[in-house]
């Protein structure tokens, strides 16, 4: 216990293999004991634990993190740490390369899944609203065609009316001016008129003076 619990603090140890030969079972009774499984079930370093023959099985065995069969065995099995080490970073290549394979291939398949709701969503929509923007700009037109045929109308009745007053107007201006002409007329006839007999009258006037005055 105290060995191990030694090596557990000493950081340069890397691995601490606890091991004995064959031997009768009392002898192996100790690696049975609480003790000396907790102590080494709680070491921070990786322990390696080879009890007696192959048959044997200790408590030891159960708790370590490595059992082998046979103190010959542990000769083969902890130098195989570098071994290890290069399997674990090739299996974790693999892993990685595997993860990264299933995470891409997963998120190609979701974004074209997604792709596709999305479209299978959004073509109904729009054929939907582009049908509902086609009937509304019919009706808006429809609105504004009728507005401006009302306006059409309705500017085309008042130019009517003007068209109607302007004749009006030239038919009263006419009226007004056949009245002052033939007003003007009659007024210059009556002056020819007035004229005339102021002239008869100064004629006779001097035929008078010239009869007086010849008598």
């Amino acid at each position: 216990m105290s060995g191990v619990a030694t090596l557990d603090e000493d950081a340069s140890v890397d691995v601490i293999v606890v091991t004995r030969g064959g031997g009768a079972d009392k002898t192996l009774r100790v690696f049975n004991e609480t003790p000396i499984c907790r102590v080494i079930a709680n070491t921070d370093t990786p322990t390696a634990v080879g009890i007696g023959h192959e048959d044997d099985r200790t408590l030891a065995d159960e708790v370590a993190d490595h059992r082998f069969m046979t103190p010959t065995h542990a000769g083969e099995i902890v130098p195989e740490r570098a071994s290890l080490e290069r399997e674990f970073e090739q299996l974790s290549t693999t892993l990685n390369t595997a993860y990264q394979t299933t995470v891409v291939n997963q998120l190609t398949a979701h974004a074209a899944a997604l792709d596709n709701a999305y479209q299978s969503a959004v073509t109904p929509r729009l054929q939907e609203l582009g049908a509902s923007l086609d009937h509304a700009a019919e009706r808006h037109i429809e609105a504004e065609l009728l507005s401006l045929e009302s306006r059409l109308e309705t500017a085309y009745q008042t130019l009517q009316q003007e068209k109607e007053h302007e004749e009006e107007l030239e038919e009263t201006v006419e009226e007004v001016r056949d009245e002052a002409e033939t007003e003007a007329q009659a007024q210059i006839e009556a002056t020819q008129r007035r004229y005339r007999l102021v002239i008869a009258g100064l004629v006779l006037l001097v035929l008078i003076l010239a009869a007086l005055y010849i008598l």
